[in-house]
C-alpha cells in the first residue's frame, strides 16, 4: 500500500486548501491531482478533509504524490501583494510543523517526502526520478516513510525495492528471471551481467567489496524474512527499533544505486562501441 498522508497534516491541509480556494477551484485541483470521484458534498473545509480523507483509502492513488500536487498551490505561489504573501506564509508554516511532526517535507515543485533522507537516498530518488518506475519509486518512499514510525515495514519496503531494481535491469536487458526471485537469487542472476561476479574481477579490493554488498543483500532478505511484516513471526520474535530499521533502507538504497548506476555505465559503454563492418568480399 503507498504511504497515506496522516490525520494531523489532513487536518491543517484542508484548512489551507479551503482558505485559497473557491468550491470550483478546489474541485478543479483535487481532480486535477488526481484524486478519486465523486467530488464530496460539504463546506469547503469539511469537502477537502472528506477528499484528503478518501485519497488514502483509493487503492489507485499515490496519496502524497496527490498531497505535493495540491500543496505546491500553496508553497510555490510568488504573489506580489504582501497581504497575500503574509497570508501564504501563515499557511506555510503551519503546514511545514505538521508535516515535520509526521516525519515528512515539502519539497518544490509539488512533493511531499520523508524527512532525514541520507546521501544515498537523495542519489537513489535523484535516480528514480529519471525513470517511469512507478513501483520502485513507491516502495522507496514506503522505506523512508515508516523507518521512524514502522521499522517493520520500512525493511520489508526496503528489500521489495532492491528487488524491483535488479528485475527491472534483467527485464530490461532481456536476460529472463531467476526461479528463484528472492533478493539473493535476483543478485546471482544479475551479477555476471552487470560485471559484477567477484571471480572474474582481478581487483581484490573492489573484489572485496562486491562480495561484501551480496551478503548485505542477502541479510536484508534474511531480515524480511525473520522480522518484518511481510511474513509471519516464528518462536523468536525481532523487535526492530528505527536504527534497524534505517541501517537496512540506507544499505538497499546503496545497493541499488550502486546497480543502477553500473548499469547506465554499461549501457553507456556498448553505444559508444563502433558499429562493425561488413565484409563484402570486394578489393578496395
Amino acid at each position: 500500500m503507498h504511504p497515506r498522508i496522516p490525520a494531523p497534516v489532513i487536518n491543517v491541509a484542508a484548512g489551507a486548501l479551503a482558505a485559497i480556494h473557491t468550491h470550483a477551484t478546489m474541485d478543479a485541483a483535487f481532480l486535477g491531482a488526481g484524486a478519486p470521484e465523486p467530488i464530496p458534498q460539504d463546506s469547503k473545509l469539511g469537502k477537502a478533509r472528506q477528499w484528503l480523507s478518501n485519497i488514502n483509502r483509493d487503492q489507485s492513488s499515490r496519496p502524497l504524490a496527490v498531497l505535493g500536487t495540491l500543496l505546491s498551490e500553496v508553497f510555490d505561489v510568488d504573489d506580489s501583494d504582501p497581504a497575500r504573501r503574509e497570508f501564504l506564509e501563515k499557511h506555510r508554516t503551519h503546514l511545514s510543523r505538521a508535516l515535520t511532526r509526521c516525519g515528512l517535507r515539502y519539497e518544490s515543485v509539488g512533493r511531499v517526502l520523508p524527512v532525514g533522507a541520507t546521501p544515498a537516498s537523495r542519489n537513489l530518488e535523484q535516480l528514480l526520478a529519471e525513470r517511469d518506475w512507478e513501483a520502485v519509486h513507491d516502495e522507496f518512499t514506503r522505506a523512508l516513510a515508516n523507518v521512524a514510525t514502522s521499522p517493520a515495514d520500512a525493511v520489508s519496503a526496503a528489500c521489495n525495492l532492491l528487488e524491483s531494481v535488479l528485475k527491472r535491469f534483467l527485464e530490461d536487458e532481456g536476460h529472463g528471471l531467476p526461479l528463484k526471485k528472492d533478493v539473493g537469487g535476483l543478485w546471482d542472476a544479475s551479477k555476471r551481467h552487470l560485471g559484477l561476479d567477484p571471480a572474474s574481477m582481478p581487483e581484490t579490493d573492489m573484489k572485496a567489496i562486491v562480495v561484501g554488498l551480496a551478503t548485505v543483500a542477502r541479510g536484508i532478505g534474511a531480515l524480511r524474512t525473520h522480522a518484518s511484516t511481510a511474513h509471519g513471526q516464528g518462536s523468536k520474535v525481532y523487535r526492530l527499533q528505527p536504527r534497524h530499521g534505517q541501517l537496512a533502507v540506507n544499505a538497499a538504497h546503496t545497493i541499488a544505486t550502486f546497480v543502477i548506476e553500473t548499469w547506465d555505465a554499461k549501457r553507456a559503454a556498448s553505444q559508444s562501441q563502433p558499429t562493425p563492418t561488413v565484409a563484402t568480399g570486394k578489393k578496395p
